[in-house]
């Protein structure tokens, strides 16, 4: 998780010139009474309704940074920002520069493409392309206005008159960062690909594609393009449930994702459904370096597999397609082409049989209790699946050889889509089946049935806000984590939140490669009762409840100067977080080591976090509308009497009245504000109080925790008595929670013993009979025969004799030397000698029928 450091920095702060690059064009207070134009209010015939969609206003290229205010663009240089704010000589400059552009609706989002050389900016209706300058011609010292060089995307089509746009998107696989796609709110997408040298690049879109004409498509003949602009629109039921909220590609096109992602388009629709098109490619496109043999080596095995079993013809025929397409690509030599970097490019053509339009998959199916039918979708995000290193080297070593850089312990080998819905509810699944090239049939076949919907499971459901303060125009956005894939934040207008997945996911991984079936259910179990999702507020935007809140979509900074940066803005106003993340290992690790060793009524009280700083309301600094309400309203001959004594008449009534209604809501405006300032010195007053007493209750911690407390001084222990009784103790404790974890590893490790190899088999078995041989077993047979070629019966029958034959030698040998001065004269001597001998010889022969069974014995164990 990361760590607070601090919030808005002091160059971002007013009266700093970075505060201004937030600023509208006129910082007056608002008023009900003014007039409401451009694109922040959509006129559809007598309606009149506020905008409803994604508003990202910043975007980013390093350290620099794009900004709209209404329908302007300032650039800024975050680095040179902070190091001018302490200087004098910029004290009295802009801060930023502004970029001049023909624009009249208010701009909603901006896109940098990926090579940061074009800026998509985007309207409520309306997309223009915009050339941006080198950064050292930006970063001149004079802060003149630059006037853009930029094209209007579809003149006809993205206009007022037409649908909304969802979602603009840069492909990631175009070539040069050139490609982009054009989601609107009906359902149509269109793929351009930008050529500045050729006008009509801007007008035609190389592939439009209608989602409700494609989604009851049956073959590939159809026409699935989008009807004429002018066309009148009449209620369709395929239109029903195809509103679209938001769109993104599985993936940004990097070596180490599933090849399919970069080439999925996910669309979110307003009603829960979710759709997919794979591949959704521009007719040039750039590969990664693990795109096509990871898609060669994917065809080869699957169609290995649809020929040894036995399939239905439409995934038959589906395999073909995909096989075909793959076979088409490895067929063609592709061409470089230098797009300014060290390297050049392999640009390959798209194929065009089965067809450039993909089949649309979906809807996706839902599994899950938790997972409400009918959401309000307002964002989608999707973190692609990583390739399968052994499918991708197909037996030619392991990755770290290949030269890849891959680690396979990082990512997860399923996709996961995020969808976020207008009240905060963030809904986290697994695309477990994976999205693959999918194409209508050439032909209609006659005998249509209609295939299963693919699904999504439902991991979990996080809640990020309280339904009952969502706002009628509320539409959280997604953004991406700059350090892990597997890391987002969501904006909303009650802050940002930060989710992290890393807690859960590797153990996902480690189940889903998992070949062992046996104790499944109790592992899922084990990893449902787990460590969950990791929410966390970085930002509070609800300090202010008497004004509403419509912050930009987040981003998010990693660079050596600025270091861990998150920057969003909320009507006109930066805030900004620096972050630094801690060892996550480090931190579960002491984690797992405190918790459960400090008593629970003994817990130690957590300081206080990072605090937000104050940020003045705009009606404590911005101009009255006064003197703009006089010089409006008051005619020129009246002007003057407003300098002399004040006359009672109807005029002058009137014109008093009219002047009430203007500083009566100036004046509640800045006794609100003065009032949250109150508000707020009283609660820093008992916060302040609170780390007081906090510091006192340490303190007397402290001192219990060495012994000098009253109630170890009563007592007749040392000092350090108490220290060393609770260290101990400690101690004591960790040596049965040692001795526990070894009795579980050994349990564990006994039930969850991996197959026995051949080798292992046949080792077993040797051992099983030297053992059966060697061992005395618990129950003899009666028949005494079957065993007395075992060694331990050999070795017990050897131990008889020697106890049996020993003594007799020896009371034999007494008995001779006993005897042998009565009887030696009655035993001739070689007759005694030669009894003698033979004892001697019986002796040494049972030793050495002894001695084997014992050596043998001996090197047995």
């Amino acid at each position: 998780m990361p760590k607070v450091i601090s919030y808005t920095p002091p160059w971002l702060s007013r009266p700093e010139p970075g505060f201004h690059i937030f600023d509208g064009p006129q910082s007056t207070l608002s008023s009900p009474h003014r007039e409401r134009r451009g694109s922040g209010h959509i006129s559809n015939a007598n309606v009149d309704r506020p905008y409803l969609g994604a508003k990202k206003i910043v975007a980013r290229r390093g350290t620099e940074i794009f900004v709209a205010a209404d329908n302007k663009i300032r650039w800024a240089d975050l680095y040179a920002e902070r190091d001018d704010s302490a200087e004098e000589a910029h004290q009295t400059a802009t801060g930023f520069r502004e970029l001049h552009l023909n624009i009249a609706e208010k701009i909603k989002q901006l896109s940098l493409s990926p090579n940061g050389n074009l800026l998509a900016i985007v309207t409520s209706h309306t997309v223009h392309i915009a050339t941006l300058p080198h950064p050292s011609q930006l970063g001149q010292d004079d802060n003149k206005p630059i006037k853009l060089k930029t094209r209007m995307v579809a003149p006809t089509t993205h206009v007022l008159a037409q649908p909304p746009i969802a979602s603009a998107l840069w492909h990631p696989c175009g070539v040069g960062g050139s490609c982009f796609v054009t989601v609107t709110a009906d359902a149509v997408i269109r793929l351009w690909e930008f050529d500045f040298r050729d006008y009509m690049s801007f007008g035609t879109p190389s592939l439009a594609i209608d989602l409700k004409k494609l989604a009851v498509g049956r073959s590939t003949n159809e026409d699935f393009t989008p009807n004429r602009s002018n066309a009148n629109r009449s209620f369709s039921l395929d239109s029903v449930g195809m509103e679209v909220a938001s769109a993104c590609f599985g993936g940004s096109g990097s070596s180490d994702e599933s090849p399919w992602c970069a080439m999925t388009l996910w669309i979110a629709m307003k009603e829960g459904d979710v759709y997919a098109l794979c591949p959704l490619l521009p007719s040039k496109w750039q590969p990664s370096s693990t795109t096509l043999p990871s898609l060669s080596a994917q065809a080869v095995s699957k169609m290995a597999f649809m020929q040894d079993s036995s399939v239905a013809p439409e995934e038959m025929q589906q395999c073909n397609d995909q096989y075909q397409w793959i076979t088409d690509l490895d067929g063609q030599e592709p061409y470089l082409k230098n797009d300014g970097s060290m390297s050049d490019t392999e640009v390959y053509c798209r194929p065009s049989k089965p067809s450039p339009t993909p089949k649309l998959q979906g809807p996706f199916q839902i599994f899950g209790d938790e997972y409400n039918e009918n959401p309000e979708i307002s964002d989608i995000h999707v973190i692609p699946a990583t390739v399968d290193v052994e499918d991708l080297m197909d037996g030619e070593g392991s990755d770290n050889d290949s030269g890849l850089g891959m680690d396979e312990e990082t990512g997860l080998a399923a996709s996961i889509v995020c969808l976020v819905t207008r009240n905060g509810r963030v809904n986290i699944c697994l695309d477990i089946d994976g999205v693959q090239s999918q194409w209508l049939p050439k032909r209609r076949n006659p005998a249509f049935t209609i295939p299963d919907d693919p699904s999504l499971v439902l991991l979990e459901v996080v809640d990020t806000m309280r339904p009952d303060h969502a706002q009628e125009t509320e539409w959280p956005t997604f953004s991406i984590d700059v350090n892990s894939q597997h890391s987002f934040f969501v904006t909303h207008s009650q802050g940002v939140f930060y989710l992290s997945l890393e807690a859960w996911v590797q153990s996902l991984q480690s189940e889903l490669q998992s070949t062992a079936s046996t104790g499944t259910e109790f592992r899922v179990d084990i990893l449902t009762d787990g460590p969950e999702t990791l929410r966390e507020r970085i930002l509070d935007l609800q300090d202010d409840e008497f004004s509403s809140h419509e912050p930009t979509a987040a981003v998010v900074f990693q660079d050596s100067d600025l270091g861990y940066f998150l920057l969003t803005a909320d009507n006109g106003v930066p805030h900004g977080v620096i972050l630094d993340k801690p060892d996550d290992t480090a931190e579960n690790e002491l984690r797992v080591q405190t918790t459960y060793d400090l008593p629970q009524e003994t817990s130690t009280a957590a300081l206080g976090p990072a605090r937000q700083p104050y940020v003045p309301p705009s009606s404590l600094w911005a101009q009255s509308t006064l003197p703009q309400f006089f010089n409006s309203h008051v005619q020129n001959r009246h002007k003057k009497a407003l300098k002399d004594e004040i006359r009672l008449s109807s005029a002058t009534l009137d014109l008093m009245t009219q002047a009430h209604r203007v500083l009566s809501e100036e004046t509640h405006t800045l006794g609100v504000s003065a009032a949250d300032l109150f508000r707020r010195c009283e609660r820093l007053q008992d916060e302040l109080r609170e780390q007081i007493e906090r510091v006192k209750e340490i303190s007397r911690r402290k001192e219990e925790v060495v012994g000098i407390a009253s109630e170890a001084a009563d007592s007749d222990e040392k000092p350090n008595a108490t220290v060393e009784r609770r260290l101990q103790d400690a101690q004591a404790r960790q040596e049965k929670l040692t001795a526990r974890f070894e009795k579980l590893s050994m349990n564990a490790r006994k039930y969850n013993r991996k197959p026995h190899s051949d080798h292992e088999k046949a080792l077993l078995a040797e051992v099983d009979k030297i053992s059966g041989s060697v061992l005395e077993p618990d129950e003899k047979p009666d028949d005494e025969g079957q065993y007395s070629s075992a060694l331990w019966y050999r070795y017990d029958e050897a131990q008889r004799l020697v106890a049996d034959m020993v003594p007799r030698a020896k009371e034999t040998s007494d008995n001779l030397v006993k005897n042998d001065d009565d009887q030696k004269e009655e035993i001739p001597p070689d007759l005694r000698k030669a009894k003698v001998g033979q004892v001697m010889n019986l002796l040494e022969r049972e030793y050495d029928m002894a001695l084997p069974p014992q050596l043998q014995l001996r090197y047995s164990y």
